[in-house]
């Protein structure tokens, strides 16, 4: 059986999802609001089984062992 890890947001995530979409409504439209936080939040779901899957950030391997998932101009560090 795969194991599968817990996906927790941070309070700072949950306020940088905010604030993405508030432009999204006031420059695009509501569809485009909640696409891009549907994709963002879909994003992270294949790390729930294979956290290694993603490549390595470069800029925090001084600090451990951070991955990203890259979705369009959006960067998910975890």
């Amino acid at each position: 059986m795969n194991e599968e890890y817990d996906i927790g947001w941070s309070n700072r995530v949950a306020k940088d999802l905010f604030k993405i979409k508030a432009y999204l409504l006031e420059n695009a439209s509501e569809a485009v609001a909640q696409k891009v936080l549907f994709r963002l939040y879909n994003a992270v779901e294949p790390a729930r089984q294979q956290p290694e899957r993603f490549p390595l950030e470069p800029r925090l391997k001084k600090h451990g062992n951070f991955r990203f998932i890259k979705v369009w101009n959006y960067k998910i560090i975890y």
